[in-house]
């Protein structure tokens, strides 16, 4: 009987130091950082002699997001990477949600901008102190539905790409300013964001073009849009309807600025 005893009581520590070994390797695997599920264990896990059970309390479960993890700084656990298309998502509303979000600054690069609702939406948050910048293709001048104007008359900084002034390797009978493009400084998550796409702010753009936007809050490349939008700011000219209606800009040529 006595035999009987020991041997069971062998038994059940060999089962529990075995349970042991397979539960350590199983949490281990589990704690390693990645996307998707992630598995939180107490400081002291694995310092004992044997482990058979956890309180499920002790070790709890929750799905992240691809960078947003427990040892980040606060600062780095908002992520902003978002694609949206026209007509199929509302480009239009997107975009004055984010300029209502916005803190502090706003720098824009647009070729074509007949859209009230958002030249109302720029003027607006000047109006609370936004300090916004806007860098326009000279064309917008022909445009009468344009409102290069109107945001001029509100106080916002307009300059005007004039051709003449660009730096080029390559002479071309003609060039525009293309770009379509708006930086966020301060903005949801408190950080700096890059709007960039095929959209410009335009009717037809937001009911029937086939339109991209992608919105991104990665450093380096919004580090690299400043740099551009500074460098267009110096092949520019500030706008003044007096001086623009004196012809000192080029306009540049373009047959359809509705898309």
């Amino acid at each position: 009987m006595i035999c009987y005893i020991v041997l069971r009581t062998v038994l059940f520590v060999l089962l529990c130091m075995q349970l042991d070994l397979c539960a350590m390797h199983r949490l281990s695997r589990a704690t390693i950082p990645k996307r998707g599920r992630v598995l939180r264990v107490p400081d002291n896990f694995g310092k004992t002699n044997f482990i058979i059970g956890m309180p499920s309390s002790y070790a709890t479960t929750s799905y992240s997001d691809d960078r947003l993890y427990e040892d980040e700084p606060r600062e780095n656990q908002y992520v902003v990477n978002e694609a949206y298309f026209s007509p199929d998502d509302d480009l239009q509303q997107k975009l004055i949600d984010y300029i209502k979000y916005e803190q502090q600054g706003i720098k824009l690069a647009i070729f074509s901008f007949t859209d009230k609702d958002i030249a109302d939406a720029l003027i607006n948050a000047h109006k609370r102190g936004v300090k916004i910048e806007v860098v326009a293709d000279a064309g917008l001048l022909a445009d009468r539905f344009g409102k290069i104007a109107c945001l001029q008359e509100s106080g916002i900084d307009i300059y005007l790409y004039d051709p003449s002034q660009a730096r080029r390797d390559v002479k071309t009978l003609s060039h525009i300013m293309h770009n379509k493009f708006v930086l966020f400084q301060k903005n949801r998550g408190d950080r700096a964001l890059i709007w960039t796409g095929s959209y410009n702010f335009t009717k037809s753009a937001r009911l029937s073009n086939r339109e991209n936007v992608v919105v991104l809050d990665n450093s380096d490349i919004i580090a690299k849009f400043n740099r551009q939008f500074e460098r267009l700011k110096k092949d520019t000219i500030p706008y003044s309807p007096k001086k623009q209606a004196g012809g000192e800009v080029k306009k540049s040529d373009s047959k359809d600025r509705s898309s």
